[in-house]
């Protein structure tokens, strides 16, 4: 969030080869998260970033995802 320049309460676009969503920011301890870190919840939103490979599991891989992460204009 400080490399970007965002707040608490900023919305980005977080986007891939395979979608996109809009989200809005919430901040954590440095500790908490690693630089280049995002954490976002499994769910409907998050699926929207994940490619159909499960790698054998039935699930979709949804960790190490690669995603573009953009200001939105309030």
């Amino acid at each position: 969030m400080l490399r970007l320049n965002l707040s608490d309460g900023d919305s980005v676009r977080l986007s891939n080869n395979t979608g996109e969503f809009i989200a809005t920011c919430k901040s954590k301890k440095i500790k908490d998260l690693p630089t280049g870190l995002i954490f976002i919840a499994y769910g409907p939103s998050s699926s929207r970033l994940m490619e159909s490979d499960t790698g054998g599991s039935g699930m979709p891989i949804s960790k190490n995802l690669r995603v573009q992460v953009e200001k939105v204009a309030a």
